[in-house]
Formats: structure tokens, sequence, C-alpha cells
């Protein structure tokens, strides 16, 4: 919600955009829904495919960063410093 200031009137807009996805595919043929399905996980599968030299690295960091959180929190409550707990719980494994 946005609030204009024109003087001394205070205006408000508010958007409404709904989207009634309920009755998106539900006026297809089954052939339209088939189709449909089939192209969106071909290319889900193709950018999977196409990206895995990027995604494959990102997912790895992502998991050793989850894992090493809990060392560096253990770190940063006991007074050390976040960069010298960050430095200490990659070093510690």
């Amino acid at each position: 919600m946005h609030t204009y200031l024109s003087g001394t009137h205070i205006e408000r807009a508010t958007w409404n955009f709904t989207v009634n996805y309920k009755h998106f595919m539900t006026n297809q043929p089954a052939y339209v829904k088939t189709a449909s399905y089939l192209i969106i996980s071909f290319l889900i599968v193709a950018i999977l495919f196409i990206g895995k030299q990027f995604l494959i690295p990102l997912v790895l960091a992502m998991l050793l960063s989850f894992l090493l959180l809990p060392i560096s929190r253990f770190f940063e409550n006991k007074g050390v410093h976040r960069g010298i707990a960050i430095i200490l719980s990659l070093i510690g494994p």
C-alpha cells in the first residue's frame, strides 16, 4: 500500500492483483495438459543439465556453510570476533 501526499489530502492507492490458479488449465483438453507438463519438465531438466557446472559448486558451498555454521556460532558465543570464528571453523575440520 502506497501513500501519496497532495497538499493536505492523503490518498491511499491499493493494487489488487489476484490470479485464480484453480481454473488455469481446467478447460483444456487432456493432450494440451500433457504436452504442457512434458514441455515444462523438459525445460526444467534442460536448465539443470546446462547449469550443472554452476549449480553443483553452489549447492556444495551452501551445504558446507550449513555444516560450519554451528561451529562458527560456538566461537562467536565464546566472544571471538566473527571473522576469526569463520577462519577457525574453516581450519578446524
